[in-house]
């Protein structure tokens, strides 16, 4: 998104160059001054991208900042010549070291939202074009922003807007953000299932803007319209950072979403070694069953995990839906338990082979006879 956000900036920086540019064009000549970048404007406006560049290209390289300033808004949006931000941001300061306000502007502009960013330079050259009496600078510059940057607390006046920032600050592990709607009643705020900024912390992996919210009062068991907690989002994730946050909060390591499942069942599911290991080591319980009577073994099996299946086992899990696996995995668990494991024992073959995803095994049993119904 971040990518996004500086292609869209730099994007806008050229069309501002460029209506700039033609706005020049049109101003009337007198008599007496002529405009020395005239035909090249008028190619502009023509779209003869080309031969604008190749004309400022020879008045830039004897001094004129004007003609940096236009060419490297070519080269920034690939107009003529290919696309160059490096070059676009050296002509941009050779203009603005000669006082033109607009390329001081973009220069600030290109520092603020570059990769790497750079505010410092990016607010000194600010700083001049709003003191060359640029009119875009000074409004910048009330809103106490750098060029094109988001100022979350004065730019998001609907409340709805403002909560939908928090949430995707905290997905996105934005502490700074965050810390502009930290009043209580932003962070408890939650969409129409439930969720709200803990929740796509946790969901996200980002151990920090978890830890965040929790010190600014978010609470650490609220669950969804489904029960669903930050617990069991983090559960999922690869990252475990998130899940040793909300395990030092005392979360309840064995509360269950409506569907009966724990967040140990979550981890087995998504197959977490780490996490389903964190949650066990931290008292989670391994023989919970849901209202559909599955265990967390029996997601360990569908997810083919046989590492999580033989932790599960040795600490009393038992596979109660008999979820299928394959032969080497089973082989896996059973060393590892020193148990027998049958997870197909009184299926008949049909039944068996609909769990598969092999639809020519299923036909070839029905074709020889086996019952649908079995």
């Amino acid at each position: 998104m971040e990518r996004r956000s500086r292609a869209a900036a730099l994007l806008l920086l050229a069309l501002v160059a460029t209506g700039a540019a033609l706005a020049a064009s049109v101003k009337p000549v007198s008599k007496q001054t002529v405009d020395p970048l005239e035909s090249a404007k008028a190619a502009i406006r023509l779209k003869d991208f080309g031969r604008a560049a190749s004309e400022l290209e020879r008045s830039a390289n004897k001094g004129d900042a004007e003609a940096q300033y236009l060419l490297g808004s070519l080269c920034l949006s690939g107009l003529g010549v290919p696309v160059d931000s490096t070059r676009a941001r050296a002509l941009f300061e050779l203009a603005a070291r000669q006082k033109h306000a607009r390329a001081a502007y973009s220069l600030a502009t290109l520092l603020a939202t570059g990769d790497p960013r750079d505010p410092v330079a990016a607010q000194h050259w600010l700083d001049e074009a709003r003191r060359l009496g640029l009119t875009a600078a000074e409004q910048t510059a009330q809103r106490k922003a750098l060029p094109l940057q988001f100022q979350p607390q004065s730019d998001l006046a609907d409340p709805q807007a403002r909560r939908e920032a928090l949430w995707l600050a905290a997905s996105q592990g934005d502490l700074s953000t965050l810390a502009a709607f930290s009043d209580r009643s932003l962070l408890g705020s939650s969409d129409e299932f439930g969720r709200g900024a803990l929740a796509r912390a946790a969901a996200a992996g980002q151990a920090d803007a978890v830890a965040f919210l929790i010190k600014q009062g978010a609470k650490v068991g609220a669950g969804d319209q489904f029960g669903v907690t930050p617990l069991m989002l983090a559960a999922q994730t690869a990252a475990p950072g998130a899940l040793d946050v909300l395990i030092g909060s005392r979360a309840r390591l064995d509360e269950h979403d409506a569907a009966g499942n724990t967040a140990l069942m979550y981890a087995a599911r998504a197959a977490r070694t780490a996490n389903v290991e964190r949650l066990l080591q931290s008292g989670a319980t391994a023989t919970t069953r849901n209202i559909q009577d599955w265990s967390a073994l029996d997601f360990a099996l569908t997810a083919d995990a046989a590492d999580i299946a033989a932790t599960l086992q040795a600490r009393g899990a038992v596979a109660i839906r008999k979820s299928p696996t394959t032969t080497a995995q089973l082989n896996d668990v059973r060393r590892a338990s020193g148990q027998s494991l049958d997870l197909y024992a009184g299926w008949p073959d049909v039944a068996v082979a609909a769990t598969r995803d092999d639809p020519a095994l299923l036909r070839r049993l029905l074709a020889n006879g086996a019952s649908p119904d079995s």
